[in-house]
């Protein structure tokens, strides 16, 4: 003899199975939506981001290019290196050709490491900077384990 369930607990029950479906659907749909809205916000900072570093570097690079022309084109270092190459010695000492390296260096934003290296290993020029570049001779350069990969 089982007890039939009264007419009040099955509404009760129906109306909770229908009211419990209607909620976790609308849940699921607000997550989804709410998650895809997360995502696109996201992703468009990120392009921002990036948009900024990439002008950023772009300013970066262009202040270095102008800078190296700058130096490697300036009747000092043109002189210099003109006389190394013919293998006579050099009119102006390394201090000056290092002031005027450090003089230009110090309109750069960034700190940089700047070496210019005459044709053989025992002429290196830099400039008074806080870092510091492993390798400092022409020599060392091309014993480095990359450079065959960029020789090319």
């Amino acid at each position: 003899m089982s007890k039939k369930i009264s007419i009040v607990v099955q509404l009760i029950m129906g109306f909770s199975l229908i009211i419990f479906t209607i909620v976790g659907f609308t849940i699921f749909l607000s997550y989804r939506s709410s998650s895809q809205a997360v995502l696109n916000r996201s992703n468009q900072y990120i392009l921002e981001s990036v948009k900024q570093l990439q002008g950023k570097m772009d300013a970066i690079l262009q202040d270095n290019d102008k800078l190296s022309s700058t130096i490697m084109f300036s009747p000092l270092i043109q002189e210099t290196l003109g006389d190394l190459a013919l293998s006579r010695s050099p009119r102006t000492d390394a201090m000056e050709i290092t002031r005027y390296i450090d003089q230009q260096t110090r309109s750069i934003n960034s700190d940089i490491q700047f070496k210019l290296l005459g044709l053989s290993d025992d002429q290196v020029y830099t400039n008074s900077s806080s870092l510091k570049v492993i390798w400092d001779s022409e020599k060392e350069i091309r014993d480095a384990y990359w450079f065959p990969a960029i020789a090319q």
